[in-house]
């Protein structure tokens, strides 16, 4: 009929059909676009840990996430496009640990120095290689483990006590910070606006408190 472009036959049992370009424009028009009219739609996607350089499955996740939620918004949604990441966890103690021993210190002074004219690719760089030095610390030394399980504990107490005057806390947060600037600058360029970054330092507790409770109930 006049909406399939091409039929083939595509092994046994088997036949593609392709419909027409006019086809599925009518589709999105008549039967797409108000599809989800009415409905509110998280679209939660792209997800990177700050600490980390941004890799090739960012950037897909990224493309695909918004695609998604474009389409939903088309089809008449109300989206929230959202951001979740690890700022605490192990991986951001490996990576602290290994700050601290290039800064020969708690010298939050020296990061800010160091670092002044780096560029947010200079800075992403940077945090990557202190994450990779402190994962293969974390694995073939002893006493490098046992400090970075120390500082993961701290990173907790951080958010705890919100703290962001100690030497180790203003580290912390500078970091933090600059692994989003850098992120927002990659979504800028891909012209992607998120309503919201969710943290796993404010996620965790309410999961944390959610599964205690049901505990009680027997349910975990």
């Amino acid at each position: 009929g006049r909406n399939i472009a091409k039929t083939e036959v595509a092994g046994p049992g088997f036949i593609n059909i392709t419909l027409t370009d006019e086809y599925l424009f009518e589709l999105l028009d008549t039967k797409i676009k108000e599809s989800q009219k009415g409905k509110e739609i998280i679209v939660e996607f792209s997800d990177p840990n700050p600490f980390k350089e941004l890799h090739v499955g960012h950037l897909y996740d990224s493309v695909v996430g918004d695609s998604i939620a474009n389409l939903l918004a088309t089809a008449g949604a109300a989206v929230h496009r959202v951001n979740f990441g690890g700022d605490v966890g192990l991986h951001v103690a490996k990576s602290m640990w290994s700050i601290v021993k290039e800064l020969g210190g708690l010298h939050p002074e020296k990061l800010l120095r160091q670092l002044a004219d780096g560029n947010l690719k200079d800075r992403a760089s940077w945090l990557s290689a202190r994450y990779v030095e402190g994962s293969k610390a974390y694995e073939n030394d002893e006493e490098a483990q046992k400090r970075i399980i120390e500082l993961n504990q701290k990173i907790y107490k951080i958010h705890e006590d919100n703290d962001h005057e100690s030497p180790f806390a203003q580290i912390y947060w500078t970091c933090r910070q600059w692994s989003y600037d850098y992120f927002n600058d990659f979504y800028g360029r891909m012209g992607i606006e998120f309503e919201k970054y969710y943290p796993e330092s404010i996620t965790a507790p309410i999961g944390l408190k959610a599964v205690k409770e049901q505990q009680k109930k027997g349910i975990f």
